[in-house]
């Protein structure tokens, strides 16, 4: 391997502060009184292992506590030469790489912060460690971080019972199938039980590392027994949430008492998916009124509905270069009277109709507000032409469109290779790569082309990164880029008045922060986590009525989203109460348990 100059690009090294050091071995040594481990022996009989020493901040919390079999593997030659000079007659530190060590020797507990290198950073790493090291190549997953691997050779490490307590970022937590995780948790969930989570994404935990969404874990390796049982436990979760007086993760360490909450989550270790986002801030007064929520949304043969029962998801537009396919206005193009004047060279030629009408007014995410988007924030003019006009017989593209063939054509060869470049075809240099078109999934009817969907047709959509439930509608042409989530309905009748209002209402806010949902340029939760409530299975007219009344106010929102911001307020807060009405909830509990477990 070539070593950089930089060890953090090179063995991803990012040092743990002594205090944090202090808080994980407290952890390990409660887990262990809970277990009754130190019934049967006493902390210096426990052999420990430190996978990654860095600096030794680990080993030194290590002995304070009375740990005294503690074995330390060191990958750097100068991190190592410096921990023997400190150690060398209390701990058996070995210079070597924790990926290459044997199986054989099993530890009671392994506790530190494994190296943190992202996949695609990092490629050339990753190929060779899959070359060189067994637990690597049979492991190896797309996508992924290193410590992927460290969280396999420490289980494959641990006697059983034995803990396992590392301090990660929590990606992996929260991603599904088709990511790095493929492999991950299903060894987890084979051989170990998530015993403890703390969630440190709201504390800076490491100064100058790339992600500080930070977790612990306990992982505790199961013996035969309970692999055969299928034995089940539950996971303890600690919360820690930021102190307005206190900005440094020390002082909220120092402050825990005030800073964090614990309770056992409702999701247990039975209920983990083998490839899927694990929803472990759950707590269980949060799932009742989950329980409660879905079973009203059950329909007549006792199923729930999902937005997946209603839409597909997927991306705006993606140009093959956005620099070539979006006019940038009073650039790239100027507007002047209704017409429009294309810069080629050093000539500005104007458009004729026909041509004005394949420039289509585009929009990033930043665009989108509930109930609508902000029509005055678009990114420039994307040409947009329709591909099977231009698949007819006799169709003389140069004829129609000469300013904008004219002014493409400088671009073509650039164009057709970067497609190939792709593996895709260079005929369809002249359209969009991704966004134009959509495979109708439920009725097999084949393709949709989605210009008339995109300009007069009703639309639901949101940002591609959004912590927050902002979904915005319209009915007049709205075309976005990539960072666009759109709803396409495929065939099954949908509310969209009451739908765009539920989904951007505080219920929905709340079951975001219940069931985890984050769009993170992946959208694969949403549609299967979402329920929906249908007009025909409520089964009173009292509840009917509510509803039509919220789709009144939805109405009047949606008309007037760009107007008088304090009636739309008062608008969002009499649906609100409503929807908590129509499902016979009591909004001052939900409003409880958001500032109990998800507030900031």
């Amino acid at each position: 391997m070539t070593i950089k100059a930089n060890r953090k690009e090179n063995y991803g090294q990012y040092f743990t502060s002594t205090i944090v050091t202090e808080f994980m071995v407290k952890l390990l040594i409660q887990e262990l009184k809970k277990g009754h481990i130190l019934n049967n022996y006493k902390i210096t009989e426990l052999s420990v292992l430190e996978p990654a020493a860095g600096d030794g901040s680990f080993l030194k919390t290590l002995i304070k506590y009375g740990f005294k079999d503690i074995t330390a593997i060191e990958i750097d030659d100068y991190s190592f030469n410096r921990l023997n000079k400190k150690f060398k007659d209390k701990i058996d530190i070995i210079n070597s790489n924790f990926l290459g060590s044997s199986e054989k020797q099993k530890y009671c507990l392994i506790i530190g912060n494994p190296p943190y290198i992202g996949q695609n950073y990092a490629s050339e790493i990753f190929q060779e460690y899959v070359q060189k090291y067994p637990i690597c190549k049979e492991f190896f997953s797309g996508n992924m971080d290193l410590f992927y691997w460290f969280i396999h050779q420490a289980i494959r490490k641990l006697k059983p019972k034995g803990l396992l307590c590392f301090i990660t970022t929590n990606y992996w937590i929260k991603k599904g199938e088709k990511t790095g995780i493929a492999k991950l948790k299903p060894h987890i969930i084979e051989e170990c039980f998530l015993k403890t989570y703390v969630d440190l994404s709201n504390l800076k935990i490491f100064k100058d590392a790339p992600g500080q969404h930070n977790c612990i874990f306990i992982l505790q390796k199961k013996n035969n027994e309970e692999k055969r049982n299928k034995t089940d436990k539950k996971i303890k979760i600690i919360q820690f949430k930021k102190h307005s007086k206190f900005q440094d993760y020390n002082s909220i360490f120092q402050l825990a008492d005030f800073n964090y909450i614990s309770y056992d989550s409702a999701t247990t270790n039975q209920s983990l998916k083998k490839n899927g986002s694990w929803n472990l801030l759950y707590p269980e007064e949060v799932k009742v009124i989950i329980d409660k929520i879905e079973n009203t949304y059950k329909n007549d043969s006792g199923r729930v509905l999902y937005l997946k029962d209603f839409f597909q998801i997927r991306n705006g537009i993606i140009s093959i270069k956005d620099r070539v396919f979006i006019l940038k206005e009073n650039e790239d193009i100027i507007r002047k009277n209704g017409d429009f004047f294309l810069k080629i060279e050093k000539d500005h030629l104007k458009l004729n109709e026909l041509e004005k009408n394949r420039l289509k007014k585009i929009y990033k995410g930043r665009a989108i507000r509930p109930y609508g988007f902000n029509e005055d924030d678009y990114l420039g003019w994307m040409i947009f032409f329709d591909k099977n006009e231009f698949g007819s017989n006799n169709f003389d593209p140069d004829k129609k469109y000469p300013v904008l063939m004219r002014y493409l054509y400088q671009f073509e060869d650039e164009l057709k290779n970067t497609l190939i470049k792709c593996k895709e075809s260079p005929r369809n240099w002249l359209f969009p790569r991704r966004g134009f078109k959509i495979h109708n999934l439920r009725n097999k009817s084949g393709i949709e082309y989605l210009e008339p969907y995109y300009e007069n047709q009703k639309k639901i959509f949101f940002s591609y990164i959004s912590k927050e439930n902002v979904f915005g509608f319209a009915r007049v042409p709205f075309y976005a880029t990539s960072d666009t989530y759109f709803l396409h309905n495929d065939g099954k009748t949908a509310d969209y008045l009451f739908l765009i209002a539920y989904l951007n209402s505080k219920l929905m806010k709340f079951i975001f922060y219940a069931k985890g949902l984050e769009i993170k340029r992946s959208k694969s939760k949403l549609e299967n986590e979402i329920p929906i409530i249908s007009y025909e299975n409520l089964k009173t007219q009292e509840k009917r009525d509510i509803y039509k009344i919220i789709r009144k106010l939805s109405k009047e929102l949606i008309t007037n989203s760009s107007q008088d911001l304090e009636k739309i307020e008062l608008y969002k807060k009499e649906i609100d109460k409503l929807i908590f009405n129509l499902l016979d909830l009591n909004e001052k509990i939900i409003d409880s348990l958001i500032s109990k477990y998800y507030s900031k």
